[in-house]
């Protein structure tokens, strides 16, 4: 219980500032204008930690909570279950000198590729080494990442870049969506009104610095961050792919795909990306008619830095429950693979 002199009415509350606690928390019902008045004005001299505890249902309201000063936000309907994360979180920042976590970038030699199967299936085994993976779509028109994990993420990009400031750490925090696996989703605008606002100026609300920020952010949370990338080439899928430590360019043993992948090696070479961070990632091997590996490799000019076995039947099933391969079926051929893909990139173990 918190002693009585340790709360107080909104006009009282500079008596409880005067204290100088270590967390202070403000409920913003039943008034959450004049509530985030206050927050604003206690923010200016109180150095201490800021919580802000209120309701969920307008995006809004949760941004005006962090540009008024707060430095975590709760959900009112869900108190008992986010309050503690929202504590770790609050203590985590207050951490210096922190390691930023690794950065993977995902990008697709062309559609069907397998992609976005091996960026959920690669977060998820990094999440289960590391206890905990951001995992990111920045396929404005045509990300499905939320839906390969089934959920239904109640912020996204679209709430997050959407607007004319850049994105706030604590906002990124209440975009993310969890997932029972460990991987944290900040998932691509789901609705067509979004997407449509987010490229009205040219796809660009969802800007280059944005993007860095929102990585920054996601280094910071998290010792590795993977992120899909579009195949648009624009500036803010560049910035990730230059900011990523190691970008996997996915593709399938067939001609259109070796093709396809000769022409995005070309793209990312013009846009500065370079050529020693770039692994390129055979998905789908095994399928009838498809190209061998030294066949392919001969294609392409270059080695292949790892092929993933074609299974769909697991492949589709586990996407049908919403639940990456390698934590629904950990002992099939290309849940292994994935995990030998995620061990060459950091992972320490094999699973059991």
């Amino acid at each position: 219980m918190c002693p009585a002199e340790h709360s107080a009415l909104l006009e009282d509350i500079g008596r409880v500032t005067q204290s100088r606690p270590d967390l202070l928390v403000i409920a913003l019902a039943p008034e959450p204008q004049r509530a985030l008045a206050t927050l604003s004005e206690v923010r200016r001299t109180f150095s201490g930690k800021i919580l802000t505890v209120g309701a969920d249902q307008d995006p809004k309201l949760i941004l005006q909570a962090y540009r008024s000063g707060t430095d975590e936000f709760v959900c009112e309907s869900n108190v008992e279950a986010e309050m503690p994360d929202a504590l770790i979180r609050l203590s985590a920042h207050a951490r210096s000198g922190a390691p930023a976590g690794k950065t993977i970038a995902v990008l697709a030699a062309g559609g069907g590729s397998g992609a976005s199967t091996v960026a959920v299936n690669l977060a998820a085994a990094l999440a289960k080494e590391h206890k905990g993976c951001v995992l990111i779509d920045l396929k404005l028109e045509t990300g499905d990442l939320a839906d390969l994990l089934d959920l239904r993420p109640q912020h996204t990009l679209a709430d997050l870049c959407g607007g004319q400031n850049p994105p706030e750490r604590g906002m990124f925090e209440q975009s993310l969506a969890n997932h029972r696996s460990g991987v944290r989703l900040l998932a691509s605008p789901r609705r067509q009104a979004s997407i449509l606002r987010l490229l009205e100026m040219g796809a660009g609300q969802v800007t280059s610095e944005g993007v860095r920020l929102v990585l920054e952010f996601a280094r910071d949370a998290q010792p590795y961050v993977v992120v899909e990338v579009s195949t648009t080439f624009r500036e803010e899928q560049i910035q990730a792919l230059k900011l990523a430590d190691v970008v996997l360019l996915v593709l399938r043993l067939d001609f259109p795909s070796l093709r396809n992948a000769r022409r995005s090696l070309e793209h990312l070479e013009l846009v500065g990306v370079p050529r020693e961070k770039i692994h390129v990632v055979g998905s789908r091997s095994g399928q009838p008619h498809g190209l061998s590996q030294v066949d392919a490799e001969k294609a392409l000019g270059l080695k292949l830095y790892h092929l993933v076995p074609d299974e769909p039947k697991i492949m589709n099933q586990a996407a049908n429950i919403g639940e990456p391969v390698v934590i629904r079926f950990p002992r099939s051929a290309s849940a292994r693979s994935l995990f030998a893909l995620a061990q060459s990139l950091g992972v320490k173990s094999n699973p059991k």
